[in-house]
């Protein structure tokens, strides 16, 4: 079991995935989406408090037992649970998931540095 981020046009989301053998062929199975969180660790801090505000919207706006943010700070609630318990199932993901981070923002400065490199050469041309 492994974190991974995914890119869609709303940007990345942080998914927790599982590799298994189907008919002599490996395949993913998606365990869990966790969001627009930078890794395991950042989710795992954060969504408490995520949770914390949105029920207290929900309160704010009178959906005391039902509706939309009530939805939404329970949907919260499960996926933090669910990813607690992964996160204690499997230890080492949450290691390597930092390490994935780290990397991807290592990657991130490096693919800026070049943009900026490429901007003052390309200035400097007119």
């Amino acid at each position: 079991m492994f974190a991974r981020v995914k890119k869609s046009r709303g940007g990345e989301y942080l998914q927790i995935v599982e590799n298994y053998r189907e008919g002599g062929k490996v395949r993913q199975r998606l365990m869990l989406y966790v969001g627009h969180y930078e890794s395991v660790g950042d989710a795992l801090e954060s969504m408490p408090r995520e949770i914390s505000y949105l029920r207290g919207r929900a309160t704010r706006a009178g959906q005391v037992e039902s509706g939309p943010l009530r939805e939404k700070a329970r949907d919260a609630a499960a996926r933090f649970e669910d990813l607690k318990r992964l996160a204690g199932d499997h230890p080492g993901m949450v290691e390597r998931d930092h390490a994935r981070m780290l990397r991807h923002a290592e990657r991130q400065r490096e693919a800026m540095s070049l943009r900026r490199e490429a901007r003052k050469r390309s200035d400097q041309l007119t």
